[in-house]
């Protein structure tokens, strides 16, 4: 599940020291996110608090232009995007489920924040 981090919403806000010096009120992180996970899923993915883990997901791209009429339509592309993330097991969360607050993935900063090892490759896009 991808959340908006409490501090920086979607990342419109890392550049706000303040912002990043609060403390997630569930986590008590400061500064950088992770992959939430609840006690027992850490024994079926073989993880434990601090271990690194990728996600992965395969989105299907439709193919432009639009075909001409009477003409086959072009195969969608397969694009591949992923993320990578610290593993904190957090009490109380849902099973079988991983939560990842948003933000963090910036590639270009202004005098605050820098650049974050894990990208956020599926986050969503802003226009």
């Amino acid at each position: 599940m991808l959340v908006r981090d409490y501090s920086i919403d979607d990342g419109r806000y890392i550049n706000n020291a303040w912002l990043q010096e609060m403390p997630d009120p569930i986590t008590k992180l400061t500064w950088d996110n992770a992959a939430l996970i609840s006690r027992a899923t850490p024994k079926t993915l073989g993880v434990e608090t601090g271990d690194l883990i990728k996600i992965t997901v395969n989105d299907v791209v439709p193919a432009t232009p639009l075909p001409a009429k009477g003409k086959p339509a072009p195969s969608p592309l397969l694009q591949r995007r992923g993320t990578g993330n610290s593993v904190l097991i957090s009490p109380g969360h849902a099973d079988n489920s991983i939560t990842i607050p948003l933000g963090y993935g910036r590639a270009s900063l202004n005098s605050v924040g820098e650049p974050q090892r894990f990208q956020r490759l599926f986050a969503a896009h802003r226009k």
